[in-house]
């Protein structure tokens, strides 16, 4: 997967998380709203209905998962968040309280009133007992995704797993319409508004933290994530879609319980065994594609490793998050090395002293992002001793924030040049020494009749007083010089 891809995929998922909490919110302020109007009020002698404490709960645990999903939220937010989940802990624990014998604490008609003979449930207008407990498990989840100084994210991811669990619990007897798990008893009823907001809470602490904890494996590029997100939707609606046409050809008489159970056991296992095969071919070609990208850049890798080779010139690295410095092969061997990490005072060690000052603001300057730099210096080989003359380039790389997390650049041995430039430049001086002292008059010029060299000789004998009196007139003569040169005379 792309880097991009990647960065998508944590945004729309932290997106889903606060739009998840944003649900169950908007589920508990839509069902308050009717219990405080009193449209509610006689709805539960009919049927089963969320009720006030709980539609608080989803307010309060929707809006405090909202303002966790930031990853370094304000101390308002997080203040507040705190708060929320805190406030859910207690009215779920007081509401598993009021279960226990002799446990009446009257907290169930603080903000509606609901008739005796409510459906479901104990004592009018109480939530059950997997409501309580999904909000008790969602403000210990908030709160350990806000804990400091390191979140404990996975132990919260878990939390919401749990919570899908009871909310699929609950929404499976809706689906297939036979009531075996949300009016089995009063102890294990819950409204459907209730499991749809729960699994939305559950869901959205799992996406809350993309990157970290158990999403990992499911965000993740490499072939186990790809499996994971192509394999993990079929696995939970596939069986329950099944599991509903079980029921209604049962219903309808088109089979036993035996028989359809073997026809339910072996669809499942062939779309199960179809959904295998088709990850299993998209792994192969994406495999494939990554054995050929990766052919690729070893024989790209090869020839720059041979270019760096002959041209002299070495690579090099500069992780500023560890502060580490990395450097390829021929970088090491021009510096006379085997460290592949140096540290940046190692690698400034390195540089004959009289200009490790310079080095020290190049580098300076890149680390703060003011400017590359391309300067030449001499550096000590460490294990010969010897001096060497080096051109030196550096860039560094910004994120997305603008914030300079790497430097690299080039390092190219240019001693022999340097020698040969010096060799030059004194064997022109030994040629110039010579023909200034010449008796004979020296001129040297271009094809095209340019004058570039004229010994003091030769200004004398054409009549100038000085060398400088000659440069006065340097145009005349080399119109004269040319007219000579073309007719051969000269």
């Amino acid at each position: 997967m792309h880097p991009e891809a990647e960065i998508k995929m944590e945004r729309r998922l932290r997106c889903f998380a606060v739009g998840a909490g944003a649900v169950a919110a908007a589920i508990g302020v839509v069902c308050l709203l009717a219990w405080l109007s009193g449209a509610m009020t006689y709805r539960g002698l009919s049927s089963l209905t969320i009720k006030t404490n709980a539609s608080l709960c989803l307010i309060l645990c929707g809006t405090a998962l909202m303002q966790a999903v930031p990853a370094d939220p304000s101390p308002l937010l997080r203040w507040t968040a705190r708060c929320f989940a805190a406030i859910c802990l207690v009215v779920g624990g007081l509401t598993v309280m009021e279960y226990l014998p002799g446990w009446e604490l009257a907290i169930d008609q603080l903000l509606a009133v609901e008739p005796p003979g409510a459906v479901g449930v104990v004592s009018p207008n109480r939530m059950g007992p997997p409501a309580a407990v999904s909000f008790i498990l969602g403000g210990i989840a908030i709160l350990f995704l806000l804990h400091t100084p390191r979140p404990l994210v996975r132990q919260s991811q878990w939390i919401g797993i749990i919570l899908c669990l009871i909310a699929l619990l609950g929404l499976l007897g809706y689906i297939y319409g036979t009531g075996t798990f949300h009016g089995v008893s009063s102890y294990t009823s819950v409204a459907w508004p209730t499991a749809i907001a729960i699994a939305f809470l559950g869901a959205g602490l799992l996406c809350a933290r993309p990157k970290e904890g158990l999403m990992v494996s499911i965000t993740s590029a490499d072939a186990g994530g790809v499996a994971i997100r192509r394999l993990l939707a079929a696995a939970i609606l596939v069986p329950i879609a099944l599991g509903w046409l079980h029921l209604q050809g049962e219903s309808h008489g088109l089979y036993g319980r035996i028989s359809g159970t073997s026809f339910l056991v072996i669809t499942w296992i062939v779309i199960f065994s179809w959904l295998v095969h088709q990850t299993a071919k998209r792994l192969f070609r994406a495999d494939e594609a990554k054995r050929s990208a990766l052919t690729a850049l070893q024989r790209t890798q090869a020839l720059l490793l041979e270019a760096e080779r002959l041209s002299h010139t070495g690579a090099w690295e500069w992780d500023l998050t560890s502060d580490i410095w990395t450097f390829s092969d021929e970088w090491q061997r021009l510096h006379g090395t085997r460290d592949r990490s140096l540290c940046p005072d190692e690698l400034v060690s390195i540089a004959h002293p009289e200009d490790r000052p310079a080095i020290r603001s190049a580098f300076d300057a890149l680390r703060g992002g003011v400017s590359p730099y391309e300067m030449e210096h001499r550096i000590v080989r460490q294990d010969t001793g010897e001096v060497r003359t080096v051109k030196a380039s550096g860039q560094y790389l910004r994120d997305r924030s603008g914030r300079v997390v790497k430097i690299y650049g080039f390092v190219q041995d240019i001693t022999e040049q340097k020698r040969a430039e010096d060799e030059l430049r004194k064997s022109e001086a030994r040629l110039s020494t010579a023909l200034d002292n010449l008796r004979e008059g020296v001129v040297i010029a271009t094809e095209g009749g340019e004058v570039f060299y004229w010994n003091p000789s030769g200004w004398m004998m054409h009549g100038f007083a000085s060398p400088e009196e000659g440069r006065r007139h340097l145009a005349e003569f080399e119109q004269i010089f040319q007219l000579s040169l073309a007719d051969g005379r000269y």
